[in-house]
């Protein structure tokens, strides 16, 4: 609702009523939130390695590991993110809007037209002491597919949920672990 007043105090009559719905025209839509201003927790999307696991959270020690889409590395800057899962098809890489550094989030990584592979959703609880709540839920196609929920502490890590594409199959991990990498 809104309502105006003028430089003299005086009121709008009527209040005037918009109402919208933000829906993502994203392939894949994630987003996280949480419940504490003074903590931050971050979003990351694993892309599965060829041995069939996701042990590269984060960069390696040399800084050229790209399988974790994250605030360093999957911010778009000039239209393009670093991380290139897909180089051919710009449109099938992951990309983070924003690193939300002083809690509530939402924090969203995108992928528009995602390539073949299977994509793990994780939250790493980075900087803050008080235990959070965090939340993701999980759009595709602009469909709310599915919203998980778990308190987490810091460093702790969780383990949310893989996504295979094309198939659009979700599989529920759900695991916290502390202090993962």
């Amino acid at each position: 609702k809104l309502s105006v007043v003028d430089s003299r105090g005086a009121g709008s009559v009527n209040e005037a009523v918009v109402s919208f719905n933000a829906i993502p025209t994203d392939a894949i839509h994630v987003q996280l939130v949480w419940d504490t201003g003074s903590t931050d927790i971050d979003l990351h999307l694993v892309r599965e390695n060829p041995t069939g696991v996701y042990d590269d959270f984060h960069d390696d020690e040399e800084g050229t590991t790209d399988d974790d889409c994250y605030f360093a590395n999957c911010k778009a800057q000039g239209g393009r993110t670093r991380v290139q899962w897909f180089p051919g098809n710009p449109d099938s890489n992951p990309s983070l809007d924003v690193d939300d550094l002083n809690g509530y989030g939402p924090e969203n990584i995108n992928i528009d037209s995602p390539g073949e592979g299977n994509f793990m959703v994780a939250v790493h609880y980075w900087g803050g002491s008080e235990p959070t709540i965090a939340i993701i839920r999980l759009y595709l196609f602009g469909n709310l597919h599915s919203e998980y929920m778990t308190e987490i502490v810091h460093e702790d890590w969780w383990k949310v949920a893989i996504i295979n594409w094309p198939s659009r199959a979700v599989t529920v991990v759900d695991e916290v672990v502390p202090d993962y990498y």
